[in-house]
């Protein structure tokens, strides 16, 4: 409902300025929500949106879908971008799962949209690679994880890290419960 001028403005309030670096983007090598193998490496040549969702979180990840997917349709240009997201809970994370958020959110027709999952230890990688923060509480009730955003140029170089609390207490992030926790 903002005025996209200043949806800028918000999100730096909201979230600091944006981190910008020049550096190769980690590797990954994950599973898409088809079942195909999926590399950081196969998509170059496109600018990557890149970040890390609980496919059954009910607060922040369906809103940051919801955003990705508007993105999209704004761009228009599928062939020069991927909007790819990694999946951030440790026990919900088969193809199956992944399929049904996609389902959900609407994200079923964009050609350029690849849900990552895989193996615990690739995806643990992944989380590290990126400075994910992922954490199972409440007898395995919830999972907190880092809302983090990153840009990769078309020659597979990490641009930009969105997301970033402004303050010193570490990374936003979601949990499936309903409401923004900052890590201790």
């Amino acid at each position: 409902s903002l005025d996209p001028h200043t949806a800028a403005i918000v999100s730096e309030a909201l979230n600091g300025q944006p981190q910008t670096t020049s550096r190769p983007a980690p590797p990954l090598l994950l599973t898409d929500q088809y079942g195909k193998q999926v590399s950081l490496r196969s998509l170059r040549g496109r600018t990557v949106a890149l970040t890390f969702l609980d496919p059954v979180c009910t607060s922040d990840c369906p809103l940051i879908a919801q955003q990705l997917r508007l993105a999209d349709q704004d761009l228009g240009t599928p062939a020069t971008t991927a909007f790819v997201a990694v999946v951030a809970n440790p026990l919900y994370r088969s193809v199956a799962v992944v399929r049904a958020f996609d389902r959900q959110e609407g994200l079923t027709a964009l050609p350029n949209w690849y849900y990552l999952t895989g193996s615990l230890p690739a995806l643990r990688a992944a989380w590290r690679a990126y400075g994910v923060s992922v954490e199972t509480v409440a007898a395995g009730s919830m999972v907190f994880h880092s809302d983090l955003a990153f840009v990769i140029d078309r020659q597979g170089r990490l641009r930009a890290q969105l997301g970033a609390d402004p303050g010193a207490s570490g990374a936003r992030t979601s949990k499936t419960s309903g409401s923004k926790q900052k890590k201790p």
